[in-house]
C-alpha cells in the first residue's frame, strides 16, 4: 500500500526511533479514510433518481425507567409506516407520501419541484384539508427518506426534530464529524474505528465503528454508536444495511437496527421499482393527484398569520379572495397608529406636567 511506503520514506528521514507507532497508524488511517471518503460519496452521487416503497415497523420496544443523561437517539415509540418515495435530484423534485399505522387512516404527502414545498394530508383535525406551499425550514421531515443516507442513519431520523434530511446528516458527518482512529482492510471490506466530538460540555461523544464494502459501491454495512465513556463496549445505536446492484447502482434494500443496548428494534424493507430511469413528471405535479383534487392551494411561507388561498385544484375559474395578509397589514398599520397616537398624548401630558410643576 502507498501510504506504507509513504511512513517508510518518512522513517528514513527522520529517523525510526522519532517515528511513534500511534504516529504510524494516525497516517495510516487518515490516509485510507480518505480513500473511503471519496469512493463513499461518488458512490452515492451515482445514485440520480429512483422510485421505491418502504415499509418499516417497530419489532421490539421497552421504555427504560431511568435513562442516563447522554445519548444521541431515544428510543422511538411502536409504529407502522409505509412510504412510496419517488426523486430526481438532477430536476431537484422529491415527492414522498406516507401513511402511519399509529394514525390509521391518516398519510401526508410532501412535493418538493422547483424550489418549493407543498405539503397536504388527508385528515385534517379543523376539517379543513388544503396544499400548504410552505418554507423548507418549516418541515424538517420532508426529505428524511433519502435511500443515499441510511448507513450512518436509521429510522430515529425520520421522527426527530433534526433540521436535515438522512443523506445531508450523513453527509456532514462522513466528511466532517468523524476522526478516524484505526482503519483496517480485509479483501473488499473496511473496518473502520472512529469517535465524533463531545455533543456538548458534559456530554461525551461517541466511538462509532465502521463496516464499509469497497466492492458494493462503498456501502455503509454495519454502524455501531458506543458513549466514548472509559470501559463501555455495549453500542448504543446498532444499524445494518443490506444493499443491491440495480443498474449498476448500489442502493439500500433492507435497514434494520437496534437502540438502547437491545431496548428498541425495529426494520425497514425497501422494494425499488426503478434507479436511474426518467420518473415521471406528473409524480412532481401536485394537481395531477387524485388526492389533491378540488383542495385548495394555500401559501403559508409568511407563518400561520400570513397565509392566504391562491389556488384550486381542477378549478380553472378560480378567483382567489382577498389577502389575510392585506387585512393584517392593516391591522399593523392600525395598531401602529394607535401607539404613536398614545405615545403623542403622554408626551403632551408630560409636558404638561412638567411646564405646571415649574408654576
Amino acid at each position: 500500500m502507498w501510504s506504507e511506503a509513504f511512513i517508510a520514506i518518512l522513517a528514513v528521514f527522520v529517523g525510526q526511533s522519532d517515528v511513534d507507532q500511534s504516529d504510524v497508524e494516525s497516517i495510516d488511517a487518515s490516509h485510507q479514510w480518505q480513500y473511503l471518503q471519496k469512493g463513499w460519496q461518488a458512490s452515492r452521487d451515482s445514485l440520480h433518481s429512483g422510485e421505491f416503497q418502504m415499509r418499516a415497523k417497530m419489532t421490539r420496544f421497552k421504555r427504560m425507567s431511568d435513562q442516563p443523561p447522554y445519548g444521541l437517539i431515544d428510543p422511538l415509540p411502536a409504529f407502522n409506516v409505509t412510504a412510496v418515495v419517488a426523486f430526481d435530484s438532477i430536476s431537484q423534485s422529491f415527492y414522498q407520501t406516507m401513511t402511519w399505522g399509529r394514525d390509521l387512516g391518516k398519510s401526508e404527502a410532501w412535493i418538493e419541484r422547483d424550489g418549493k414545498l407543498f405539503e397536504w394530508s388527508d385528515k385534517d383535525a379543523n376539517g379543513f384539508v388544503s396544499i400548504k406551499l410552505v418554507s423548507q425550514p418549516a418541515n424538517p421531515s420532508w426529505r428524511k427518506l433519502d435511500p443515499r443516507g441510511f448507513g450512518l442513519f436509521g429510522l430515529s431520523e425520520i421522527e426527530s426534530d433534526a433540521e436535515s434530511d438522512l443523506y445531508s446528516m450523513s453527509r456532514s458527518w462522513f466528511q466532517d464529524k468523524l476522526r478516524p482512529v484505526r482503519v483496517a482492510h480485509a479483501g473488499d471490506t473496511y473496518t473502520a474505528n472512529c469517535k465524533t466530538p463531545p455533543i456538548t460540555e458534559g456530554i461525551p461523544g461517541y466511538r462509532i465503528d465502521l463496516v464499509i464494502n469497497e466492492a458494493k459501491g462503498f456501502s455503509i454495512e454495519e454502524c455501531r454508536y458506543i458513549i466514548d465513556v472509559p470501559e463501555n463496549t455495549i453500542p448504543d445505536v446498532a444499524i445494518n444495511v443490506e444493499w443491491q446492484e440495480i443498474d449498476d447502482v448500489w442502493v439500500p434494500v433492507k435497514v434494520s437496527g437496534t437502540e438502547k443496548s437491545g431496548l428498541a428494534e425495529w426494520d425497514a424493507q425497501l422494494n425499488w421499482t426503478s434507479v436511474n430511469q426518467t420518473v415521471n413528471p406528473e409524480v412532481f405535479e401536485y394537481e395531477k393527484h387524485e388526492s389533491t383534487k378540488d383542495k385548495y392551494v394555500v401559501d403559508a411561507r409568511l407563518g400561520q398569520d400570513a397565509m392566504f388561498i391562491v389556488d384550486r385544484v381542477g378549478d380553472k375559474d378560480f378567483v382567489a379572495p382577498s389577502l389575510p395578509t392585506e387585512r393584517g397589514a392593516s391591522r399593523r398599520i392600525s395598531f401602529a397608529l394607535i401607539v404613536a397616537v398614545n405615545l403623542l398624548i403622554l408626551a403632551g401630558l408630560g409636558r404638561w406636567f412638567y411646564r405646571k410643576t415649574r408654576i
